[in-house]
């Protein structure tokens, strides 16, 4: 059995202890943080994840669909806040692929809109499904000596001009 001193137990000094060599530890000081510091780290997160372009636009357009669908059913801001908002959240998930333009221009000749939008490819370093490899889908060198690595094909291109169909 371990003998009890006047440092207490294992030669530790009690925190009742009015010892100047060994100060009884601050309130709050190695504890788990109060409710406060975790509220103040959860508002932190939410503040970093709703700064991103792509959730703010989603959150923007989900809360137009709401409010055309929602409180202003009936009306005539219904339909374009529909409109605005699915627009918003097609773009917010298509997101960073999407590249194109949105032009109105107008004049004594009339109004003139343009609208071109290109979705590019997914990037090569996300797979859009992950799949353990095969043997079928590697096959071994000695399998086929004389197959070279290039590929065949073709491709075609078709172009339309505008000014022809305007006739």
């Amino acid at each position: 059995m371990q003998a009890m001193s006047a440092h207490g137990v294992n030669g530790s000094v009690p925190s009742s202890s009015k010892d100047p060599e060994h100060p009884a530890p601050a309130p709050g000081a190695g504890t788990a943080p109060t409710w406060p510091e975790h509220v103040s780290a959860v508002a932190r997160a939410f503040y970093e994840w709703v700064s991103q372009p792509r959730v703010r636009v989603t959150l923007i357009g989900v809360m137009l669909l709401l409010i055309g669908g929602l409180v202003m059913a009936s009306s005539v801001w219904t339909l374009p806040l529909v409109v605005v908002g699915t627009l918003m959240v097609v773009v917010a998930w298509v997101g960073r692929r999407l590249d194109g333009r949105f032009a109105v221009e107008w004049g004594e000749s009339g109004t003139q809109l343009e609208f071109r939008a290109r979705i590019r490819a997914p990037e090569p370093g996300r797979p859009l499904l992950a799949r353990a490899p095969s043997a079928r889908d590697h096959p071994s060198p000695a399998a086929n000596p004389d197959r070279d690595a290039v590929i065949d094909g073709h491709a075609r291109t078709v172009e339309i001009e505008v000014a022809e169909l305007r006739r």
